[in-house]
């Protein structure tokens, strides 16, 4: 039995009920594996012909009504989610089906009680888990907490429901409450707490944990900062728009682009469907993305800091440190040259963060790592040194950051496809060297570079 309520028996009976005969099944990726069987169902039942989305479903904003209308189907059913764009469908009729969660979360909850702060405690869940506040509430006044739930906000439809994208209640609240407790997803925890100031605690029913979610807030937010800093010095802007219903922004998309170039900021608007990483690869000259899409794609990160990372070849730690600064706790730095790491642990006991330094040679360090940050040779004066410290990052970690000249980006990549690694992520700086090295002729060199993310 599975931990969700597909709610079969309604999706049959409406299916009949609306006389419907072509049915186009949607689901979020967690339930994807659902979709066979509800399809085999649904024709067996009734005999109408199904189709099931093969493609990402992010939220109820992300209806596949283009699919619906190029296909004539008569009913899109919609799963994990409910409703989010009133008459926003374009006439096809839309079966929301929310998916409520069989879990048992009043274990978690209470795992979660030593964790609050004060005595009024604002409680919000997404809608898996809705039916359940009413439980959780009792289980909290007995405790001698009051209770409070967000209202209704733009786009949470239910009283006590948070989206990825709507918090609107909680801030509503936050006045009112010392603490606020989040039953669900990291996801939508990490959200909740973003958007408001107050503790906020998780209680996750899916993997059975409590925790604050304070710190994860202030590492985002220093993260947020940093990025927002970077774009105020840049030059070249690329303006994010949404194809999906519920994203589509373009109002916002040319403000933004007409204040950029009131800046004397040069913009430009790009239009797609999925807004990945990988897919902006070849817009290399533009500085910085600007989303107008779904609000959390700027704030999602790839947490590749969160376990065990080694910054090889550190020399005086630049981003060993930036690494721990921006949350890392866990951190190697690796050097052959004694004086730079001299200098590299000076420099973190000013900045107060600690660094694991390690004297030695690409070879002098074992697997176990999460993730590997460098700076290597670039191969100018030591033929293939970059490509030797690409292969010994692939060895020792899954994940690889690395900066290297733009000028070897196409022999680069396809290094890294022969060793069975993916660069997903690529972006180009300028570099300004000081003279640091006999060999160097100027006292600064700025040259273009090319910061990876490779990953298996």
């Amino acid at each position: 039995m599975g931990m969700f309520d597909l709610e079969e028996e309604r999706l049959l009976a409406e299916i009949e009920g609306r006389g419907a005969r072509k049915i186009i099944l949607q689901l979020p990726d967690g339930l994807k594996a659902e979709g066979p069987r509800l399809a085999s169902l649904v024709r067996r039942r009734t005999g109408a012909e199904v189709f099931v989305s093969a493609t990402p479903a992010w939220g109820a904003c992300d209806l596949s009504l283009d699919a619906a209308a190029r296909l004539k189907a008569d009913l899109l059913v919609h799963y994990g989610h409910n409703e989010f764009l009133r008459d926003g469908s374009n006439g096809i009729p839309v079966l929301y089906v929310p998916a409520k969660a069989k879990h048992d979360v009043i274990p978690v909850v209470e795992k979660a009680v030593s964790l609050l702060q004060g005595k009024t405690i604002g409680l919000a869940t997404t809608v898996q888990h809705l039916h359940t506040l009413p439980e959780v509430t009792k289980v909290l006044e007995a405790r001698g907490y009051t209770v409070q739930t967000p209202g209704r906000g733009p786009w949470a439809h239910e009283t006590g429901q948070v989206l990825g994208c709507d918090y609107f209640g909680l801030r509503k609240l936050q006045p009112s409450v010392d603490s606020f407790l989040i039953v669900g997803s990291y996801f939508h925890g990490l959200g909740a707490a973003l958007s408001t100031e107050k503790p906020t605690i998780l209680a996750d029913p899916y993997d059975g944990t409590a925790r604050s979610l304070d710190a994860d807030r202030d590492k985002i937010v220093r993260q947020r900062y940093a990025m927002i800093e970077k774009a105020r010095r840049s030059q070249s802007f690329g303006i994010l728009v949404s194809t999906k219903p519920g994203q589509c922004n373009p109002q916002i998309a040319l403000s933004i682009r007409n204040q950029l170039e009131e800046k004397g900021k040069s913009a430009v608007l790009l239009y797609t469907d999925e807004i990945l990483p990988e897919k902006l690869m070849d817009f290399s000259e533009i500085d910085v993305f600007v989303d107008t899409a779904c609000p959390r794609l700027a704030l999602d990160e790839h947490n590749d800091l969160d376990g065990k990372t080694i910054d090889l070849g550190t020399g005086t730690g630049r981003l060993a440190i930036g690494a721990t600064l921006m949350g890392a706790s866990n951190i190697v730095g690796l050097d052959v040259d004694r004086p730079s790491i001299d200098i590299a642990a000076r420099n973190a006991r000013e900045l107060n963060v600690n660094v694991d330094w390690v004297i030695g040679d690409l070879n002098s360090v074992i697997g176990g790592f999460q993730t590997v940050l460098m700076n290597p040779p670039y191969g100018t004066r030591s033929p293939h040194m970059d490509a030797r410290f690409l292969r010994r990052a692939f060895e020792l970690a899954p994940v690889t950051y690395s900066i290297h000249k733009s000028s070897t980006r196409n022999f680069l990549i396809g290094l890294a496809k022969k060793n069975g690694r993916r660069v997903n992520e690529v972006r180009s700086l300028e570099m300004r060297i000081p003279h640091l090295f006999d060999f160097h002729r100027k006292k600064w060199e700025t040259i273009q570079v090319d910061l990876y993310r490779i990953t298996t």
